[in-house]
């Protein structure tokens, strides 16, 4: 089951992660039972693109992006990749594997049987609108 647009994620108490796009287990979800709230389950991957979040109190974008991943990790995410459009990078983080950093137009499995190539998902778009 996949969450767009900001699904909350309660990781611990008092403390939840606002989530871009969350993939997660439908029988683990249906069992916790969907409402209006945080949901406690955690996604099997993440999503994320750029941020909105205020980072004063963590000095840049990359402290941010580094304490939100390590949080979902913990909480059990399996997977969470991070596109950024300014500098358009992409930040693949699993656990217990070597985090990286890649270029748009490098080929990224999302989830097993799934890749992404951003670039050319830009260019194809592009060329479908016109």
């Amino acid at each position: 089951m996949v969450a767009p647009n900001e699904a909350g994620f309660r990781f611990a108490p008092r403390s939840w992660r606002n989530l871009d796009i969350a993939v997660f287990d439908r029988q683990k979800l249906l069992e916790e039972g969907i409402d209006d709230k945080y949901v406690k389950t955690p996604p099997k991957f993440v999503i994320g693109i750029d941020t909105k979040a205020d980072l004063r109190k963590y000095g840049d974008f990359m402290n941010y992006m580094m304490e939100k991943t390590q949080d979902l990790l913990d909480a059990g995410v399996q997977k969470v990749v991070w596109i950024t459009t300014r500098d358009k990078k992409i930040i693949v983080v699993e656990k217990e594997k070597r985090w990286f950093i890649t270029d748009w137009d490098d080929t990224v499995e999302l989830i097993e049987g799934i890749d992404l190539n951003l670039e050319n998902l830009v260019k194809d778009e592009t060329r479908n609108k016109t």
